[in-house]
């Protein structure tokens, strides 16, 4: 049998060492702990697991330290982890065992806190006391090359919690990673070295550093095993500075290269969409679902979900609800505790007029296995969109939850009664819960709570005057309209729920108000009230922004959508090409494009293409 001696480097990780040492303990044989200078309790921790604990002076060399590590080490095989990573099974480290490979390539799942998971592969697992050591002073690599030996897959999946935005900071990752990255060019100027000091460069926002790292890089690299992903990280900086064209460019040459690499077409579809040329994200969309998740090192999800919740982004701009529901519908059978898509779905159905009844059973059905983490997305979703259905499913999946979002539940399936009782249980209102509040005062007409939190409103005491007059359903006889953003929001928000909830007379009422507020929140309302299907009041409120202000192309736009909604083209058209001819817009080209297609004009198809060609030097189809 095998011996395993798990070898770590350490520094003040008491938050993450007792996780990644759990998943490990039933597995090796030996742990051998490095400890780098820790202040907190990470060797207390250690002790725990009956570690070899074992002190080294940091030199700014992760090599240098993963190789007293290895010194110290008596296992037949060396499994190498950091504190902040941890295995799914040790299943599969002793069945990779059983091929008695030199060493094992293992997946990592890296997880972001933008909600995103990206894999890599590396060497974790390798034979003990056949030469293999580790060069480079951060980014650390085996010798491999310098040996002839056998290898294989892991079977075993390593997750990596490092990338999180707070445990970045935490540990000032970035600033002594650029530090090593720097002085690890100088001393070994080689492409790898070049792509991670880019990468690095490009986490630190530093774009014009990266770009010029990533260049360097890749006059070395063209024929490395990372070619592909530094060909993303440059078209991905490129998307970033508005540089679309040149974007587009470096990432259609890479797709020559690696034409099962989802992550370069996604990376087009996101440019296209950034740059407005919407049908042509589409296109890239769908070939990404077409490709699938084929490569070992990709971004979780774009070849299936995230694809899918990009298309229904792309259909929601060109207002074909159908389709954008259809593509939430595939995205979130696939991954179903993604609270986003969720939201997006039930937004859309709620829009269109769905009923809540028939809501809630597409939602049963998609949530028939239940699932305490798909639950939860479900829940978040429902209490996010503050949706009449939030009580029904917390009643159905017997979901306990705190009191704000059980008060929250109330109010907006119609309770208000057991609502305002909820609410005079809570004695501090969180920022989030303060918009409810208000909402529920002016419906109840009571102004009890309201009056009781104040304070926490962060409101002047004209717009808390004001606010008390829509309460008690007094009209003003003037109203100053310098008005704060935080009063704008909440209003803004009132409107929205009172649309949703069906509160027309209240909505009617408070109505009045709307234009005494600034152009923005005007036209945030009008965007809401067209989103669902009140295009009389949505025409009513351009209209009158138009009058003022005749130029605003967000309301003439907005015009132009509401008439192709109703089927109106020819006005549609009317007024997306007086928007072109003042200023050139690509996404309003889409519209225009769409308008074409929706109607079959071909001569128009092959106009709008040939503008496109000539002001943007880009094919449209």
């Amino acid at each position: 049998m095998k011996t395993i001696t798990l070898c770590m480097i350490v520094k003040n990780e008491e938050n993450f060492l007792e996780h990644c040492l759990n998943t490990v303990k039933e597995v090796v044989n030996e742990i051998i702990i490095v400890d780098t200078g820790s202040s907190d309790s990470t060797m207390e921790i250690a002790e725990k697991y009956n570690a070899q604990l074992f002190e080294f002076k940091w030199n700014n060399n992760f090599a240098e330290a993963r190789n007293f590590a290895i010194d110290q080490a008596s296992g037949d095989y060396i499994l190498i982890l950091d504190a902040d990573e941890y295995i799914e099974s040790g299943k599969g480290i002793k069945e990779d065992l059983k091929l008695c490979k030199d060493y094992y390539i293992n997946r990592i799942k890296n997880y972001s806190s933008e909600g995103l998971v990206r894999f890599h592969e590396a060497i974790r697992l390798f034979k003990n006391n056949i030469g293999l050591r580790y060069y480079g002073r951060i980014h650390e690599h085996l010798n491999i090359h310098e040996y002839e030996l056998t290898a294989t897959y892991s079977k075993s999946l390593i997750h990596h919690c490092g990338y999180k935005e707070d445990v970045v900071k935490s540990k000032d990752k970035l600033q002594r990673n650029i530090q090593l990255l720097k002085i690890e060019v100088e001393e070994n100027p080689t492409g790898y070295n070049y792509f991670n000091l880019g990468k690095q460069y490009k986490q630190m926002d530093k774009l014009d550093h990266s770009l010029e790292s990533f260049k360097k890089s890749y006059n070395l690299s063209k024929t490395s095993n990372y070619l592909n992903e530094l060909i993303y990280h440059i078209g991905d900086c490129l998307r970033m500075q508005s540089r679309y064209k040149e974007g587009i460019r470096v990432i259609e040459d890479g797709i020559v290269f690696f034409p099962y690499d989802t992550d370069l077409y996604f990376l087009k579809a996101k440019i296209y969409e950034e740059y407005g040329f919407l049908q042509e994200a589409e296109k890239s969309y769908l070939k990404c679902l077409e490709v699938g998740e084929k490569y070992h090192t990709t971004t979780e999800g774009v070849g299936s979900y995230l694809a899918y919740y990009n298309l229904a982004g792309i259909y929601y701009k060109l207002s074909n609800r159908l389709k954008c529901a259809e593509a939430l519908f595939n995205c979130i059978n696939i991954k179903k505790d993604f609270t986003s898509a969720i939201i997006f779905y039930v937004k859309v159905l709620t829009e269109v007029n769905i009923p809540n009844k028939e809501i809630q059973l597409m939602l049963t059905n998609i949530f028939s296995e239940v699932n305490i983490k798909d639950i939860k997305a479900l829940i978040s979703a429902l209490y996010n969109l503050r949706h009449p259905l939030l009580m029904n499913f917390l009643n159905l999946y017997k979901y306990n939850v705190e009191n704000n979002i059980l008060a929250v539940s109330y109010q907006y399936c119609g309770n208000y009664l057991k609502a305002f009782e909820k609410w005079s249980l809570i004695n501090g209102i969180e920022i989030e819960n303060s918009k409810d509040l208000i909402l529920l005062s002016i419906l109840t007409r009571n102004n009890i709570l309201f009056n009781k939190h104040q304070k926490e409103l962060n409101l002047t005491s004209k717009e808390l005057d004001l606010i008390n007059k829509i309460i008690n359903r007094e009209q003003p006889l003037e109203i100053d309209k310098d008005f704060t953003v935080n009063f704008e929001n909440y209003l803004c928000f009132v409107f929205e729920k009172l649309i949703m909830l069906r509160e027309y007379s209240t909505f009617n009422f408070i109505s009045n108000w709307i234009k005494k507020l600034s152009t923005d929140t005007q036209y945030n309302i009008s965007q809401s009230l067209f989103n669902n299907g009140f295009f009389e009041v949505t025409l009513e409120l351009i209209k009158f922004n138009l009058k003022s202000y005749s130029h605003n192309n967000r309301f003439k736009e907005l015009l132009g959508d509401v008439y192709f909604r109703n089927n109106n083209f020819f006005k549609a058209l009317e007024l997306y090409e007086e928007i072109l001819e003042g200023f050139p817009n690509p996404h309003i080209y889409s519209k225009v494009y769409d308008i074409y297609t929706s109607i079959n004009d071909v001569n128009g198809i092959k106009k709008i293409v040939n503008r496109v060609n000539r002001v943007y030097n880009i094919q449209l189809i």
